[in-house]
Protein backbone atom coordinates (compact mmCIF):
# COMPACT_ATOMS: atom_id res chain seq x y z
CA UNK A 1 0.00 0.00 0.00
CA UNK A 2 2.92 2.09 0.82
CA UNK A 3 4.53 1.85 -2.65
CA UNK A 4 0.89 2.17 -4.27
CA UNK A 5 0.91 6.28 -2.71
CA UNK A 6 4.41 7.02 -3.46
CA UNK A 7 3.77 5.83 -7.09
CA UNK A 8 0.43 8.26 -7.36
CA UNK A 9 2.04 10.84 -5.36
CA UNK A 10 4.99 10.80 -7.96
CA UNK A 11 2.85 10.87 -10.86
CA UNK A 12 1.07 13.41 -10.09
CA UNK A 13 3.93 15.51 -9.33
CA UNK A 14 4.90 15.15 -12.80
CA UNK A 15 1.69 15.63 -14.56
CA UNK A 16 1.41 19.27 -12.28
CA UNK A 17 4.59 20.33 -13.72
CA UNK A 18 4.09 19.16 -16.68
CA UNK A 19 0.80 20.65 -17.36
CA UNK A 20 1.44 23.86 -15.09
CA UNK A 21 4.69 24.51 -16.34
CA UNK A 22 5.01 23.12 -19.99
CA UNK A 23 3.55 25.93 -22.23
CA UNK A 24 5.81 28.42 -19.38
CA UNK A 25 8.45 26.63 -20.34
CA UNK A 26 8.31 26.40 -24.17
CA UNK A 27 6.82 29.81 -24.21
CA UNK A 28 10.13 31.19 -21.74
CA UNK A 29 12.33 29.30 -24.21
CA UNK A 30 11.16 30.77 -27.22
CA UNK A 31 11.19 34.11 -25.76
CA UNK A 32 14.92 33.58 -24.72
CA UNK A 33 16.19 32.28 -28.33
CA UNK A 34 14.75 35.54 -29.87
CA UNK A 35 15.60 37.94 -27.59
CA UNK A 36 19.60 36.41 -27.58
CA UNK A 37 18.99 36.65 -31.58
CA UNK A 38 18.07 40.57 -30.74
CA UNK A 39 21.07 41.30 -28.67
CA UNK A 40 23.56 39.17 -30.32
CA UNK A 41 22.53 41.16 -33.65
CA UNK A 42 22.84 44.86 -32.03
CA UNK A 43 26.17 43.92 -30.04
CA UNK A 44 24.92 43.65 -26.83
CA UNK A 45 26.95 40.98 -25.50
CA UNK A 46 28.67 42.10 -23.10
CA UNK A 47 25.13 43.41 -21.35
CA UNK A 48 23.92 40.20 -22.00
CA UNK A 49 26.58 37.98 -20.20
CA UNK A 50 26.84 40.20 -17.41
CA UNK A 51 23.23 40.70 -16.81
CA UNK A 52 20.84 37.70 -18.03
CA UNK A 53 23.24 34.78 -18.03
CA UNK A 54 23.53 34.76 -14.07
CA UNK A 55 19.17 34.17 -14.39
CA UNK A 56 19.87 31.51 -17.06
CA UNK A 57 22.24 29.78 -14.90
CA UNK A 58 20.36 30.13 -11.93
CA UNK A 59 16.78 28.69 -14.15
CA UNK A 60 18.93 25.40 -15.36
CA UNK A 61 20.56 25.03 -11.51
CA UNK A 62 16.27 25.03 -10.49
CA UNK A 63 15.86 22.52 -13.21
CA UNK A 64 18.23 20.15 -12.35
CA UNK A 65 16.69 20.37 -8.76
CA UNK A 66 13.67 19.40 -9.46
CA UNK A 67 14.88 16.27 -11.19
CA UNK A 68 17.06 15.37 -8.41
CA UNK A 69 14.20 16.10 -5.93
CA UNK A 70 11.79 13.70 -7.78
CA UNK A 71 14.05 10.56 -8.14
CA UNK A 72 14.78 11.27 -4.29
CA UNK A 73 11.57 11.72 -3.18
CA UNK A 74 11.01 8.57 -5.70
CA UNK A 75 13.75 6.28 -3.72
CA UNK A 76 12.69 7.09 -0.32
CA UNK A 77 8.86 6.19 -1.05
CA UNK A 78 9.35 3.04 -2.84
CA UNK A 79 12.19 2.09 -0.71
CA UNK A 80 14.68 1.01 -3.34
Amino acid sequence: MKKLIGKIIIAVIILAAVVVGGTGLFIGLFLGIIAGLVFLTIGKTDFTVAYIKPFGTIFLNLMKLLVHLQMVLFHLLTDQ
